[in-house]
């Protein structure tokens, strides 16, 4: 015969399995979307005015690229954020306004993904590359580079504007950052 639980091992029983629900639930919520041409969730959106926030870990400004002029990838930014969650920024002037706008998003959080489902830490190269063919291989160099390995696919979007989207991989084949940027006038 069982014995009924007393108050305090029912309300135990209760936290933890609220505790159990609670990290399941909050494990897909942490992660964050980035999507070609937008940006990384409804947090940054691509063409956004300059904010600064919460967490910069440091700011790099590029005064060659101060101007108003057409951006080209976070090659040409005036100023680029990275923050402490593993995201980095790229803002630059262009078009009609006189203030720094989005033009780049990179995010290097584990978990976060694409919206085909690839995942930052988990997905490989092979995956990606199966996935979308078209994409082109590319091994850049310099300071914005996330990983000696990138995936890229450019949209054409418009007359003189297209989006990119980057899939950065590791020496042994592993996702290790997501990128999107906006390009053109």
């Amino acid at each position: 015969m069982r014995r009924p639980l007393t108050s305090s091992r029912s309300l135990s029983a209760l936290v933890l399995t609220a505790a159990a629900a609670l990290a399941l639930l909050a494990q897909p919520a942490a992660a964050a979307v980035l999507t070609i041409g937008r940006g990384l969730g409804d947090t940054w959106r691509l063409e956004s005015p300059y904010r600064l926030d919460p967490g910069r870990s440091r700011t790099v400004h590029y005064a060659v690229n101060d101007g108003n002029g057409c951006p080209e990838g976070p090659g040409t930014a005036a100023r680029v954020d990275w923050y402490q969650s593993g995201v980095r920024v790229a803002w630059k002037v262009y078009g009609s306004g006189a203030g720094l706008r989005l033009i780049d998003v990179a995010t290097t959080r584990r978990g976060d993904r694409s919206p085909e489902g690839f995942v930052v830490g988990r997905a490989t190269y092979a995956q990606v590359h199966r996935r979308l063919a078209s994409a082109k291989l590319m091994h850049p160099e310099g300071s914005l580079v996330l990983g000696p390995t990138m995936l890229s696919i450019t949209k054409v979007v418009g007359y003189d504007n297209w989006v990119d989207y980057a899939f950065w991989f590791d020496r042994r084949g592993r996702l290790v950052a997501l990128e999107t940027d906006h390009g053109g006038c």
